[in-house]
């Protein structure tokens, strides 16, 4: 089976003297793995930061955010030692993603980190924060 997954977006900026409207649209993606997920589930976000489990998938594919609270939480990579954030999710918000196929191996390349020490992280802002991960094999 192929394009199992589907992501719908929209999106509306009005500020200042900027009106911007970006029509619904999806895309489809396909799930090769044997249906794992979702997983871990809720997870607290705290502010020094916590590793994500993805131990129970393979190779990570389709992935959901939620937060739960009322801070921003930050999201990105951890190589045992460094954070890197690249996303955030507001109060109420969610973010969705598909994980790289090169996730895990993408700080081993460059000698950072070893392959298995690479992890997904999450890191509230001001208190923890509870929120929900929500991720399905590739």
């Amino acid at each position: 089976m192929a394009e199992e997954a589907t992501f719908n977006s929209s999106f509306t900026l009005v500020k200042d003297n900027v009106n911007y409207r970006a029509y619904p649209t999806s895309f489809k993606v396909d799930v090769d793995g044997d249906g794992k997920g979702p997983t871990p589930g809720a997870v607290t976000a705290t502010t020094e930061g916590v590793d994500v489990s993805l131990s129970e998938l393979t190779t990570p594919g389709v992935c959901r955010i939620r937060n739960l609270g009322s801070n921003t939480v930050h999201y990105g990579i951890h190589d045992g030692s460094n954070f890197f954030p690249f996303g955030e999710v507001r109060a109420g918000c969610h973010a969705d993603f598909v994980f790289s196929s090169m996730f895990g191996d993408s700080l081993a390349s460059t000698g950072t980190a070893d392959e298995g020490d690479v992890t997904l992280r999450v890191l509230a802002e001001n208190a923890d924060t509870d929120v929900t991960v929500e991720a399905f094999e590739a």
